[in-house]
């Protein structure tokens, strides 16, 4: 069951609210309180009640704010077309969304309050003495990687957003924005914080929790957006030469037990909450599907397209209309036998990150390697190597369009870092204007902190 967010006067002043609520709740966020709820001053004073309050963090992030971002950002960007009729999702389908969007509140409130709850643990878990050092620093680190993480989406979402990392709400809900070079610094700190202060955890089927594989994943696509290339193939290449992740084949590459995958968020029913809504499997118009030039990127014999969509025909009435949608995720029901997780890093991905990286910094060897590593896996040719980066710059965007496609806001943040949004967003709908590079920042939020300036042309 989802937990409903009402409306908000400030979502960083009310996230205080989620924080106590969480604490009694093991993996399911909750719409009531728990019984043996504890108290804010004696939650860090069990390690149970803290490790219930990280959790729920992660326990947001899948259940509440990565399936609007996976369904609102694939249609405001080329990858899913909508036949449905709400109001504030068709806002998302012709990427024109209005400052009361609700939809694009609900992504902006939780990502704040995730970042609210990692900021109260790293308040209290210094001063936490009856907790062991060896637990307070791993809570610690993975607090640090959601903090980044959470800042990760904000600031490629809306680019100029409140820096906020206390939990003092009168501070908060006075908050100004900072430029998106503050927060990446931020992030780079809290991703460093984490690489550090976790371990390898023992490599189980199912990598759900953060450790220090997954900071230092993540730190290598942050470098990569910022185009410290050097940084990114260092943290990539890091990942890679460990050994301990293997690139799957695509049947397998999005189960539970996936060999590439680096970190998931798990998923306590065996399916993500998108996938009934995603995998067409009646007669019915459905309310999303891929869009139709998607299908014409691949090329042919790609196994991606072979195992990671379908095609259903279903007739109007009139005619028989073609729907192709993602199949990455298979399973819509509760499955605990084969259960699939919510992967948010894998392998591959940090072979094209590091393809990039070793592109930009004219390594053409290296960089054809790793995408051909890539194209390998997906039963293609090997691509030639040129010496050449604009080469690489369209090849590897390319296949991130194909490789990483319905993956969170991926091909958004892609084609914005890349400077391509404007051009390939233009010819797809009429609609575009420039500035949609940038969400609007929440009316709600201009109305309960005066200091925020709305994003330009909004």
């Amino acid at each position: 069951m989802k937990t409903p967010f009402v409306n908000q006067k400030s979502s960083l002043i009310l996230a205080l609210t989620l924080l106590l609520t969480s604490a009694g709740c093991k993996k399911l966020i909750t719409t009531d309180s728990p019984k043996n709820q504890l108290t804010p001053d004696k939650v860090y004073t069990d390690s149970n009640a803290v490790e219930n309050v990280l959790i729920n963090i992660y326990a947001n992030f899948e259940r509440n704010i990565y399936p609007t971002l996976q369904l609102s950002l694939s249609l405001y960007s080329d990858e899913l077309s909508y036949y449905g009729y709400d109001s504030n999702t068709n806002e998302f389908n012709l990427s024109k969304i209005s400052p009361g969007n609700q939809r694009n509140l609900n992504i902006w409130s939780r990502l704040y309050g995730m970042i609210y709850q990692c900021n109260d643990i790293l308040e209290q878990l210094p001063t936490a003495a009856q907790l062991p050092s060896a637990f307070k620093q791993r809570i610690s680190g993975e607090a640090y990687f959601l903090r980044g993480f959470a800042y990760f989406h904000l600031v490629n979402l809306y680019a100029h957003i409140p820096l906020i990392l206390q939990t003092d709400v009168n501070l908060s809900s006075k908050a100004r924005q900072v430029n998106a070079e503050s927060i990446y610094t931020q992030i780079e700190k809290d991703l460093i914080a984490a690489k550090e202060l976790l371990q390898p955890y023992p490599q189980a089927p199912q990598k759900t929790r953060a450790d220090k594989y997954t900071a230092t994943a993540f730190l290598s696509k942050v470098y990569l957006y910022q185009k410290k290339w050097q940084q990114a193939s260092s943290n990539a290449n890091e990942l890679i030469s460990s050994g301990i992740f293997q690139m799957d084949d695509p049947e397998n590459a999005f189960k539970s037990t996936s060999k590439e995958s680096i970190f998931q968020f798990w998923t306590p029913q065996g399916y993500n909450y998108t996938s009934p809504e995603l995998i067409l499997s009646s007669s019915n118009t459905p309310q999303y599907a891929l869009n139709i030039k998607f299908a014409d990127a691949f090329e042919n014999n790609d196994w991606r397209k072979l195992y990671w969509t379908g095609l259903k025909i279903i007739n109007d009435g009139s005619k028989d209309i073609k729907y192709i949608y993602p199949t990455k995720y298979t399973n819509v029901n509760p499955n605990n036998e084969e259960p699939e997780y919510l992967i948010v890093l894998r392998l591959a991905e940090q072979y094209l990150i590091q393809a990039e990286a070793k592109a930009e910094q004219e390594d053409f060897e290296g960089a054809v390697t790793a995408i051909n590593i890539v194209r390998k896996r997906a039963n293609l040719q090997p691509l030639p190597q040129l010496n050449s980066v604009q080469y690489y710059r369209d090849a590897i965007l390319k296949e991130r369009r194909l490789e990483l496609f319905i993956e969170g806001a991926n091909r958004f943040f892609e084609l914005k870092r890349t400077g391509q949004l404007n051009t390939v967003m233009e010819e797809l709908k009429p609609s575009w204007l420039p500035r949609a590079k940038d969400l609007p920042i929440p009316r709600s939020e201009l109305l309960a902190n005066t200091n925020l300036i709305q994003n330009q042309d909004y």
